[in-house]
């Protein structure tokens, strides 16, 4: 193993726990998309099997808004946070990686016309945030979940209305000098551009 490989062993285990920490928040969305949309459990499988999160928020907010029911403070909460997180993830997992020192450089400018291209550092730390941030939209969601379906289970309300109230922490990158960080993270890797 190179030297390279060992610095980013902190990035690939965080980003395992990362994506694991998103995997759980979505099955918590597909829980409440299948209550508020008041079918069988059957029946939401049937008809939300393969939802993305975002679709299965938006999913949700129509039902709300159709009844004419405001979000619960809970789901207003988690919601916006989740779609940074989701953009990110999605940007994390589905775009070009340079490797830039211990953090990896995530960027789009190969599926992306230049002008619109964007790139940004992702490090352990990061990851760490982001898996942080989405488990506590996720306790947010748990909470209205067995509120909304087992109210006297009061030890675990109770731990995730802790957990539920934790400050944010992960930030949002702001859009990068794409054309610069790339050039220079092609230099390390010796790619040619």
């Amino acid at each position: 193993m190179s030297k390279k490989d060992h610095l980013l062993d902190e990035y690939w285990f965080s980003l395992g726990r990362f994506v694991h920490a998103f995997a759980i928040a979505e099955d918590v969305v597909s829980n409440i998309l299948w209550i508020e949309s008041k079918t069988t459990a059957r029946m939401s499988r049937a008809l939300f099997s393969g939802t993305r999160m975002r679709a299965a928020i938006d999913l949700i907010k129509r039902i709300h808004d159709e009844q004419g029911r405001a979000l619960d403070p809970l789901l207003e909460r988690a919601f916006p946070k989740l779609a940074e997180v989701n953009t990110v993830r999605d940007k994390i997992l589905h775009h070009g990686h340079y490797v830039y020192g211990s953090s990896v450089l995530v960027a789009d400018d190969e599926r992306t016309i230049v002008k619109k291209a964007t790139a940004f550092l992702v490090s352990a730390p990061d990851l760490e945030a982001l898996r942080t941030d989405t488990i506590t939209a996720a306790a947010c969601l748990s909470l209205y979940w067995q509120l909304k379906r087992y109210p006297n289970h009061v030890r675990k309300i109770e731990n995730n209305r802790r957990v539920a109230s934790r400050q944010w922490i992960y930030k949002s990158p702001q859009r990068a000098n794409t054309k610069s960080m790339l050039l220079k993270a092609a230099q390390k890797q010796d790619r040619p551009r």
